[in-house]
């Protein structure tokens, strides 16, 4: 495994670069979270979701090919 650029990634809420130059290696996928990015999201559920699903579907190995979907479960008030 080397090392992997992936492009950036653009929301209405966040902009993200998944840049992974020095990750820990695993035997069958590449530990991409950064602790500081999701704190910097902290709060934002719908941010974290995204970031999340960036991280998920910028590895190709991993990627549900023709659809799919990622989902984040919320506790909420009834309004």
């Amino acid at each position: 495994m080397g090392s992997h650029k992936f492009k950036q990634v653009i929301s209405n809420k966040i902009k993200i670069h998944i840049m992974s130059a020095n990750t820990t290696k695993f035997k069958h996928v590449s530990y991409l979270w950064d602790d500081a990015k999701a704190a910097e999201l902290a709060g934002d559920e719908v941010g974290l979701l995204i970031y999340r699903s960036n991280l998920l579907g910028a590895d190709l190995r991993l990627t549900n090919y023709g659809g799919g979907n990622t989902s984040c479960k919320v506790m909420d008030k009834i309004r």
